[in-house]
């Protein structure tokens, strides 16, 4: 069940049919503003963006592609801004274009190349899957109201022509001002106990009711707290496993506080180095790869209940976290939380069919849960983890409830305001 707008769309068209390749042109103002030499540049055609850029061709625009053997083209836009040719293939940025379209429109594309647009289906598949040995890249860059921006880029990329279904390879990458930033599940047990270890634990000493000690009890506010068995500091840590979100989660940050280690002891860490690694036999420090000397130093807590928040200047990839605490004030005692991204994004997509209104592809039996987002997409039988063409004014929210705006599942709950989705061939 759809609840009520509370506004009125702010679109300026209306979808049209027609097979006046001219009208649809005309209608929607595709008059695309052309330097002399951008006209001198563009009169060969080559087969996409960085063909472009590899011939000399650096300013980005409106140029051609090639997408049929037998010399098909269609028009598409090029960033390249940093150095390589970025062929945009979806562009939301104020609303301007409505995206609720039917399967033909998302086939044939929409929209004006200068401004919001989805370049097509088929013409993606056309592209990635050129049997000429070509790997594809993709770039996803979401940014929210507030200006944060995330860049999420993987590879192999393709589109298949079985239901315009995505194939998305590895690794992915999240960068950016507006990294994910999900508490991972130390807090509220969605890491269970058993995926939390370290050197030693105050319990495995006192044996005592309080168990303050306890291993298990290293989470962010939780009633006792982390400590090693002594406070000479030798070489102890506590370590977090990220199998259940993932077998390698990108990690951002931690929280941490301090805690009881003993009846009426408080103590905390104030300095501390972070481990990472995809089993537990090689490990690499946050900042310094191999070397413990180059690791990010993070300064910690500076009471035993405040919360901390430290971030890596680079974000990991790694399925075990370990902290290393440095220095404490009374004893080393350590609650946390992780932070980072429960869900890869591209993983969420890989393998999914493309659906819309009309031709609903999202695995669900029960109903058509496409049919009332509206918008096309490589939507699962939930439809809610994401959504880059959901209604521009629509607001999401982080529980699911309210479904139809733009939506991410690595930024639930936040107002996405601008997504761009762009490819190179490498």
């Amino acid at each position: 069940m759809t609840s009520e707008r509370p506004y009125r769309p702010n679109y300026t068209d209306q979808p049209l049919f027609t097979h006046d390749v001219e009208v649809v042109r005309n209608y929607f103002g595709c008059l695309y503003e052309e330097s002399t030499l951008a006209t001198a540049i563009k009169t060969t055609e080559h087969a996409d963006c960085q063909a472009w850029y590899d011939s000399g061709s650096t300013s980005s625009g409106v140029y051609t592609a090639i997408l049929w053997s037998n010399g098909d083209s269609k028009e598409v836009y090029c960033d390249m801004d940093n150095g390589e040719g970025w062929l945009v293939f979806q562009r939301r940025q104020d609303g301007s274009m409505n995206f609720i379209r039917n399967w033909l429109e998302y086939k044939v594309g929409f929209g004006n190349l200068s401004g919001e647009f989805w370049l097509g289906n088929e013409a993606l598949r056309l592209l990635t899957n050129v049997d000429d040995g070509s790997i594809w890249e993709v770039i996803v860059e979401p940014t929210d109201v507030n200006g944060l921006q995330t860049t999420l880029t993987a590879s192999p990329f393709r589109i298949t022509e079985d239901k315009y279904t995505i194939s998305i390879g590895s690794p992915w990458v999240i960068s950016g001002n507006g990294r994910c930033g999900q508490l991972l599940g130390m807090e509220d047990g969605s890491i269970p106990d058993s995926s939390i270890m370290a050197s030693s634990d105050w319990w495995s000493v006192t044996r005592g009711p309080d168990d303050y000690g306890q291993d298990e009890k290293g989470r962010l506010h939780a009633g006792g707290c982390w400590c090693p068995q002594t406070d000479d500091m030798h070489a102890p840590w506590f370590q977090v496993d990220l199998k259940e979100l993932n077998q390698q989660t990108q990690v951002v940050g931690v929280i941490t506080q301090g805690g009881f280690c003993s009846s009426g002891s408080t103590g905390w860490v104030t300095v501390f180095k972070v481990q990472y690694g995809c089993d537990q036999l090689k490990w690499h420090y946050v900042g310094g790869g191999p070397s413990q000397d180059l690791a990010q130093k993070f300064h910690g807590n500076t009471d035993s209940f405040t919360p901390v928040t430290s971030m890596f200047n680079e974000p990991v990839q790694a399925r075990y976290i370990r902290i290393r605490p440095i220095a404490y004030n009374k004893w080393p005692a350590m609650r946390i939380e992780l932070i980072g991204c429960k869900v890869s994004y591209f993983e969420s997509l890989n393998g999914r069919h493309f659906s819309t209104y009309d031709n609903n592809n999202d695995n669900n039996d029960v109903k058509n849960l496409t049919g009332l987002v509206k918008a096309g997409w490589w939507f699962n039988d939930c439809a809610l983890q994401s959504n880059l063409n959901g209604e521009y004014s629509h607001r999401v929210d982080a529980s699911g409830t309210e479904y139809r705006g733009i939506r991410s599942s690595i930024w639930p709950g936040r107002q996405i305001v601008k997504t761009e989705m762009k490819m190179r061939r490498n």
